[in-house]
């Protein structure tokens, strides 16, 4: 299994025997919610502003105005879900700025931090959600992902590197 952004986790299944921790096309596959939960949790662990901060961090980037990035999406998966209707029509709550869907917010960033906090920053639960899922490497593009930070995962054996893209094999 690997761990590793979106844009060239294609290349690892066509290439490669491994399968993926994560890709956005889960979201048309019948995949259990804690797998999503699971997934926004380990990028925000790899992101160095977001590891000790989550709370603050997906109050800011969870407005609905805020740039779009790629934690946000991860984490309007999960709002989309929880909010109780259908993925265009909270898209469109998002584009019209909600307010209802708004004031919900700090309630469900406050509930996944909590999780977040107890799963994944206690007792090197970062490393057991990797082994959970049968990670064995991670793929890590610099050029993409500047603001990751693995010098938290234990384990981490640096295979090799080129162009600013690594590979670490997850001991």
């Amino acid at each position: 299994m690997i761990l590793t952004s979106e844009e060239n986790s294609f290349l690892f299944t066509i290439h490669t025997p491994h399968d993926l921790f994560w890709n956005s096309s889960a979201n048309f596959n019948n995949v259990p919610i804690q797998r999503f939960k699971d997934a926004l949790f380990a990028y925000s662990y790899l992101n160095k502003q977001a590891r000790n901060d989550f709370k603050g961090y997906y109050t800011k980037i969870g407005d609905n105005k805020a740039e779009t990035s790629f934690y946000q999406s991860y984490y309007r998966n999960l709002e989309g879900y929880w909010s109780g209707v259908d993925y265009y029509a909270y898209i469109n709550k998002i584009k019209n700025d909600d307010q209802e869907l708004a004031r919900k917010r700090p309630e469900i960033i406050d509930q996944l931090s909590k999780e977040y906090n107890e799963t994944i920053l206690k007792n090197n639960g970062f490393n057991k959600l990797l082994k959970k899922y049968g990670v064995n490497y991670v793929v890590w593009d610099k050029n993409k992902y500047p603001e990751w930070d693995l010098s938290a995962v234990s384990g981490l054996k640096p295979l090799t590197s080129y162009n600013n893209i690594y590979l670490y094999e997850l001991k």
